[in-house]
Parts: C-alpha cells; sequence; structure tokens
C-alpha cells in the first residue's frame, strides 16, 4: 500500500464522529441487535414505549465506544413511532474537568433545551418567553450584571451556556449564587417544559404525543489533578442526592452518565422511578475465562472494513485481530493501535528505508506505548483492586476506600465492561501483564 492510501487509511480512523440515522448509515456495524435481551437499546426503547406519563433512564458506557451512535439509533426508532425527540449535547454546555452542582446543571440543561426546541419546532416565542421569566428570577438572586451578563431571552440563554462551559470562574460564581434559588429554578425549568409539551401536541394534533429528551455527552466530565475526587463526588451528589430534580413533568429523559455512577446506582434509581442503569459494553471481543471471541473479532474487522476497504493490503487479517485482542473491544483504543501501525508504515515509505511489514514486533511496541500510559496510573492499592476484579469479574467493592479506587479505574478505561447475558467486568488486556498471578488466583 503507497502512502497516499495509507494517509487515507489513516484519516478513515481518525476523528470520527457519531453517525446519524445509523442502520441506515455506510459505516454502521450492528453490534448487539443479534441478542436483543442483551442490547441496552431495546431496553430503553421498550421502558419508553411503555412508560404511560414520564420517565427517566440512565446510560452509561466509556467514551468513544458508540453510545451516541445508539442513542442516535434509539432516536430513530422512537421518532418512526410518531414520537417527538430531540438529543441535547451537553457538550456545548457543561465544563468538562470541574465540579458539577444540580443548579448549574439544570441551567445549562435549561439552556440547551430552549435552543433546540426553538431549531427543531420554531417555538422561538415560547422560549423567549421562558428565558424572560427565569432572568427575571435570576436577577433578584444573581448578580447578573457583576457576571457580565447583559443579554436578555434566548441571547442570555446562549450567552449563559457558553460562559458556563468556558469559564471557571463564572460557573464558581454562579453555583454559589443558585444554591439559595434552586426551587424557583426548578420551578420555571418545569412550569417551560409542561408549556413546550401542551404547544407541541397542540401543533401535532395529538394529546398522547411522547417528548422524549436525549441529554447526551454529560458522562465526559472527568476529574483531572487535584480536583479529581470533587469532580466525581459532584456527579454522584447530581445523579444521586438530587435525583428528584432530574426528572421533568410529561417528558421522557435519559441521560449519559460515567460509568463509575454504577457504584452509586440503588441511591440514583430509587428516586428516578427504580430504572436500573442501563450499559452500552465494549465489544465482547473475549469471554469471561479470557479467551477470544470469534463473533466479537468479526464485529471489530468488520468495523474496520466499513471505514477502509483495502485494508488488507497494509496489514493481516491476524495482526489485525491481535490489534482488536489487545484493545478489549475498546474502539477508541482499537482505532488509535491501527492507526500506529499505519504511522510506522508510512515513515517507512517516507524515509526510503527498507520495506516493513507488519509483525509481532512492531505490535509489540505500538502496544507498549499504550500499556505504558495504562501503566502510569496504577498504585499498590489499585493494582490489588485489579486482581479483584479480574478474579471475580465483578465490581464489589467492599468499603468507600474502594469505591474511590473503582471510581478513578472506570473512568480511566483501566477496568472494562462486557455484556454476555448479564454484564461483567474485566481490566483491559494491556494491563494482565501487571497482575502477580498469585494475587489474581487468592
Amino acid at each position: 500500500m503507497q502512502d497516499p492510501d495509507l494517509k487515507r487509511f489513516y484519516q478513515a480512523l481518525s476523528g470520527t464522529d457519531p453517525l446519524t440515522t445509523p442502520e441506515k448509515n455506510k459505516f454502521y456495524v450492528p453490534i448487539l441487535q443479534a441478542h436483543p435481551e442483551n442490547d441496552p437499546i431495546d431496553r430503553l426503547y421498550q421502558r419508553i414505549s411503555w412508560a404511560a406519563s414520564e420517565s427517566v433512564s440512565l446510560l452509561t458506557g466509556f467514551r468513544g465506544n458508540g453510545k451516541t451512535t445508539e442513542l442516535n439509533r434509539l432516536k430513530d426508532r422512537l421518532e418512526a413511532d410518531g414520537c417527538w425527540v430531540i438529543r441535547l449535547d451537553m457538550d456545548h454546555y457543561i465544563h468538562p474537568t470541574a465540579p458539577l452542582e444540580i443548579g448549574d446543571f439544570l441551567l445549562s440543561l435549561a439552556a440547551a433545551l430552549a435552543l433546540a426546541i426553538k431549531e427543531k419546532s420554531g417555538l422561538e416565542t415560547l422560549s423567549e418567553k421562558f428565558w424572560e421569566r427565569l432572568g427575571n428570577v435570576l436577577q433578584t438572586q444573581v448578580e447578573l450584571e457583576t457576571l457580565n451578563i447583559k443579554s436578555s431571552g434566548l441571547g442570555m440563554a446562549s450567552q449563559i451556556g457558553l460562559k458556563l462551559k468556558n469559564e471557571p470562574s463564572f460557573k464558581q460564581q454562579i453555583q454559589q449564587q443558585l444554591r439559595g434559588c434552586l426551587a424557583d429554578i426548578t420551578q420555571q425549568i418545569e412550569e417551560f417544559v409542561t408549556q413546550t409539551v401542551k404547544a407541541l401536541r397542540k401543533e401535532a394534533n395529538n394529546d398522547h404525543l411522547k417528548i422524549i429528551i436525549l441529554v447526551d455527552s454529560v458522562e465526559h466530565i472527568r476529574g483531572v489533578g487535584k480536583e479529581s475526587q470533587a469532580v466525581y463526588d459532584s456527579i454522584v451528589n447530581t445523579f444521586s442526592g438530587h435525583a428528584d430534580k432530574l426528572a421533568l413533568p410529561m417528558v421522557h429523559l435519559v441521560y449519559t452518565v460515567p460509568p463509575f455512577l454504577t457504584l452509586h446506582a440503588n441511591s440514583a434509581t430509587q428516586t428516578l422511578g427504580g430504572n436500573p442503569i442501563v450499559m452500552w459494553p465494549n465489544i465482547h471481543i473475549r469471554t469471561r475465562d479470557g479467551q477470544s471471541d470469534p463473533a466479537g473479532q468479526q464485529i471489530m474487522t468488520e468495523i474496520i472494513s466499513k471505514r477502509f476497504a483495502s485494508w488488507r493490503d497494509a496489514i493481516s487479517e491476524d495482526c489485525l485481530i491481535e490489534l482488536a485482542n489487545h484493545s478489549g473491544g475498546d474502539l477508541r483504543d482499537y482505532f488509535r493501535l491501527v492507526r500506529e501501525i499505519l504511522v510506522r508504515l508510512g515513515i517507512s515509505q517516507r524515509t526510503g528505508t527498507e520495506e516493513i511489514t507488519v509483525d509481532d514486533e512492531m505490535i509489540r511496541n505500538v502496544t507498549s506505548e499504550l500499556r505504558n500510559q495504562y501503566r502510569m496510573m496504577l498504585t499498590g492499592q489499585l493494582q490489588e483492586r485489579l486482581c479483584a476484579v479480574h478474579k471475580k469479574k465483578q465490581l464489589r467493592p467492599d468499603d468507600n476506600g474502594e469505591i474511590i479506587l473503582l471510581t478513578a479505574a472506570l473512568d480511566a478505561n483501566l477496568i472494562m465492561n462486557y455484556q454476555n447475558g448479564e454484564p461483567w467486568y474485566d481490566i483491559h488486556p494491556l494491563l494482565m501483564g501487571e497482575i502477580k498471578p498469585s494475587d489474581a488466583d487468592e
């Protein structure tokens, strides 16, 4: 394969955006549809279809493993049933590494919702009036002028949303000042949602029209450095301690949440109507006893084929499957490993050195780089906890200290989730060599 083709292959695996209308998209590969009982999207669809008036569901999974694409699949199915569905990308409204509070989260959600409703349904007047009323509440509780908020109506929504994402100092000031008016803010948002539902149903001439809001990308929030634990705690508090405020009248909500929230699932799901958290898993590339799964390997190979049909001109099928096995079924790591192989092939061609092929040594080199990044996150305590996960194939923390360790491990992708009849966990394959056999067998 010549350099221009290697470049196209590389680019086909770079910066891949979520697929819209996935089941009609040429790049889409079905992963769990052959076993609907294991498909989280099927479960969400069934819950929403059967729910009478309103509901809240939580969807989790590791970043980059296809959740948004699958949410779009859910959106397509519900719209085919005649539902009104909107997906909110909270990446545009939430600071990715700062602690979250229920007040600023609701404010971000309100901004995203008002702007999206205007764009999708043209209910601009309704959204404008909502933000005018909300602005009046905020003016009495929050010193907006000192925070340099001078717009009104939807202009205020856009400005506040942008500032909450990009200005940590603004976010902290908003958090402090919203604590005293949370009930008023919540009431205003609930009234806006109720009025919007009624308007949409009137427009559709359907008094029973189902309204579904998919609140995406919340799981992208993650702790960094000294703020890590504060960020983790804030997410748990938002989705557990204030879970009752996350439900909205007359609508069905699906929130994407970080995987570590499964460690606190009881307090969150009980308040939100009892729906258990569902997880979009890694591709089932391995079995519980550590053997490779040919069906998962076929899916991983097909994913590459859909993006670049001539991949066999650069890498053999055996080598591609080996990279898939090393990734543990994580698409982000899988694409990274394949891209690094292509970089080495490209360098060989560009420098005119002896032509090289993909062999065991090259695979060891690219996997060792990724392994070293994961290895740097390990501590003695965490390694001991990972040994227990590897042995039991479950999380099962014994105390709060272990919850903290597992939270960090899930957030860093050191632990992976699979679905095969029932959910189970294991450590990243590249960390297997870091576990002493005596520890894992105890």
